[in-house]
C-alpha cells in the first residue's frame, strides 16, 4: 500500500479550516442559539408564574361574586402550568448546560487559533479535534442520562406508593 492511499490517510479528509466551520462553529452556533432560547423560555414562564401567583389573592378579595372566583381559579391554573413546564422542560438546567458548552467550545477555538498552549506544536489539529470531539461528547452523555434518570422516576400515583410500601 502507498503512504497515499492508507486508511490513516484516507479518513483526514477534513482540513482544519473546514473542521473549524462545519463543525466547531456549527455546534458553537447551535449551542448558543439553544443556550438563549432556553434562558429566554426560562425567564418568561418564571415571569407568568410569579404575576399569576401573586394575582391570585389580589383577584380573589376584589369580589365574592361567581364571575370573580372563576377568575382566579383561571390565573391560579395558569401559574400551575407555567410552573409545570418549567419543571418539565428543565429550561434553567438546559440553559446553562448548553452556555457552558458553548463557552469551551469558544475557549478551545481560541486557543487553537491563537497557536496557545495546548496547541502551540505543529501537530495540535488532531488534539483539537478530540478535546472539541470530548466537549461534544460529554454534553451529550450529560443529557442522556438526565433523559433515563427521568424515565426512571416513578410518574404514576401507583408507582409512588409501591415506593412507600417498600421503605
Amino acid at each position: 500500500m502507498s503512504k497515499e492511499t492508507t486508511p490513516t490517510t484516507q479518513w483526514r479528509s477534513m482540513s482544519p479550516d473546514q473542521y473549524m466551520q462545519e463543525r466547531v462553529d456549527d455546534q458553537l452556533a447551535w449551542y448558543s442559539k439553544k443556550s438563549t432560547s432556553n434562558k429566554n423560555w426560562h425567564f418568561r414562564l418564571q415571569l407568568v408564574t410569579l404575576v399569576a401567583a401573586a394575582l391570585v389573592p389580589v383577584i380573589s378579595l376584589s369580589s365574592a361574586e361567581w364571575g370573580v372566583r372563576i377568575i382566579v381559579a383561571l390565573t391560579g391554573s395558569v401559574a400551575a402550568i407555567a410552573a409545570g413546564v418549567v419543571a418539565l422542560y428543565q429550561f434553567r438546567d438546559l440553559w446553562v448546560d448548553y452556555r457552558a458548552t458553548a463557552e469551551q467550545l469558544k475557549f478551545e477555538k481560541y486557543l487553537f487559533k491563537t497557536g496557545s498552549k495546548p496547541y502551540s506544536d505543529a501537530d495540535c489539529f488532531q488534539l483539537f479535534v478530540s478535546r472539541v470531539e470530548n466537549i461534544i461528547l460529554k454534553e451529550n452523555r450529560g443529557w442522556n442520562e438526565k433523559i433515563k434518570s427521568q424515565e426512571s422516576e416513578p410518574t404514576t400515583i401507583k408507582e409512588l406508593s409501591s415506593i412507600d410500601n417498600k421503605e
